[in-house]
């Protein structure tokens, strides 16, 4: 098959973009000729080993400026008329555009953003990003992939038929994350990677931290990204004097990031709502126990293999658990460990190539 993946984001920026990667160089791989077409930002940005191709395209990067979406679905569509499949990640009005010599149209949604979601990204533009968002899903794709069942029902709330929609869940790359040996930090460390925004509720393990330096004065928290909520938190961070126990990275590269879990002792994951919550995962397959919010995805992805709480001092308790009992913390670093195995790269190239040959 030929296929050409639209992604509107370079594709180190979030999880769908690290997604489409193993993804589309898994079907590569196996044969299919494979691209991704992305906006051109920064070359560390994109991966430099694959096996599909890569179109880039200089189109201002903007995930709330309408023109720009336009712009850039318009502009890769006429680089798809040779292609069997154009799997697409953002709204994009290639399925009006088809004809009897188009490709198959199918959409990626790795997550179902709320109001809330596109009023931090653009106030001026958040009600046209959201209704953008749920009309474009009622256009003529010839399926709908999603990553877990919750989205699934998601989908099927906002009046998808579920017939056209078909789940692919996230992997883990075992091998990269085995290819690093750390040592573990010195203080007892609580790491959290996500974009830093209000939907994350980073601000739980700002009083995590603050309920636990009380019992464990040296503990500390790893905040890895950036976002529009950093400078708020950062305030409370001040607010609370927690300034020599938490430790703002912003943006580090995949491999940072992977040495940095590595180095850390529990994950904590306190976000309102996932599509799938992949960094959990990647988190598990470093061997840390994950401490996660009780949210109906993560309770689908990562079953009995966490901890979930319900506020910040349930965190805060858990995680002074975890660091008092080694024995205990040692059954659920084997426990993160085997739910890590569920998910492989694998198996999701598999399942996205049965769902594209089922449609033609």
């Amino acid at each position: 098959m030929r296929i050409n993946y639209i992604h509107p984001t370079p594709l180190k920026y979030s999880g769908g973009g690290v997604r489409l990667h193993y993804i589309a160089d898994g079907l590569a791989k196996k044969g299919h000729e494979v691209c991704i077409t992305t906006p051109k930002w920064k070359k560390s940005d994109q991966y430099e080993e694959h096996s599909y191709s890569l179109i880039e395209i200089d189109a201002k990067f903007a995930i709330l400026k309408p023109a720009s979406i336009l712009h850039f679905a318009a502009t890769a569509y006429t680089a798809n008329q040779n292609y069997d499949v154009v799997d697409v990640t953002d709204p994009t009005p290639l399925p009006l555009l088809k004809n009897k010599h188009s490709p198959l149209v199918v959409r990626t949604v790795n997550e179902l953003y709320g109001a809330k979601h596109y009023f931090e990204e653009s106030r001026l533009f958040f009600l046209l990003a959201l209704l953008s968002s749920r009309t474009s899903l009622h256009l003529p794709y010839d399926a709908i992939i999603t990553v877990s069942e919750f989205s699934k029902m998601q989908l099927i709330e906002n009046g998808i038929n579920p017939d056209k929609i078909k789940i692919v869940p996230n992997g883990v790359d075992a091998s990269f994350y085995e290819s690093f040996e750390e040592k573990k930090y010195d203080r007892p460390t609580i790491v959290s990677v996500s974009r830093l925004s209000r939907k994350k509720r980073l601000h739980w393990l700002l009083e995590t931290v603050n309920y636990l330096k009380k019992d464990i004065p040296d503990v500390q928290l790893v905040l890895i990204g950036k976002g529009p909520d950093e400078s708020r938190l950062r305030k409370l961070a001040s607010e609370y004097r927690l300034e020599k126990f938490v430790n703002f990275t912003g943006y580090v590269s995949e491999e940072e990031k992977a040495r940095i879990l590595k180095r850390s002792h529990v994950f904590c994951f306190p976000s309102e709502q996932e599509g799938f919550g992949l960094v959990a995962i990647e988190s598990m397959a470093c061997g840390l126990p994950v401490i996660a919010s009780n949210i109906p995805v993560l309770r689908e992805v990562l079953g009995s293999a966490a901890l979930y709480g319900n506020s910040p001092r349930e965190f805060a308790e858990m995680t002074k658990t975890l660091f008092t009992y080694p024995l205990l913390y040692d059954q659920h670093v084997a426990k993160s460990e085997e739910k890590a195995k569920e998910y492989t790269w694998d198996n999701a190239v598999s399942k996205a190539e049965n769902v594209y040959e089922s449609l033609r």
